[in-house]
């Protein structure tokens, strides 16, 4: 069965949307059960997100960090795994 998406969001795979956050694929499947990013299925296995969202949500984790608010060590970045 082929499926089509509509909408006027800006789509990026899993794995891309872990690059853009800057965080694992396992942290941005657990921000989507959380409720706190836009994602939906589009296959058996694969989601979909909001690129710009996730983008908005990096610089506005980017700028928290440099204040100083955000808790935790720094992220080490993408992990394709």
């Amino acid at each position: 069965m082929d499926m089509a998406l509509e909408t006027r969001r800006k789509l990026c795979l899993t794995r891309e949307a872990a690059r853009i956050y800057g965080c694992t694929m396992n942290r941005i499947r657990q921000m989507a059960r959380e409720g706190l990013v836009w994602s939906e299925k589009a296959g058996p296995r694969a989601f979909v997100f909001d690129a710009l969202e996730i983008e908005r949500l990096a610089k506005t984790r980017a700028a928290a960090r440099m204040a100083g608010p955000c808790r935790g060590k720094a992220p080490a970045g993408f992990s394709p795994g």
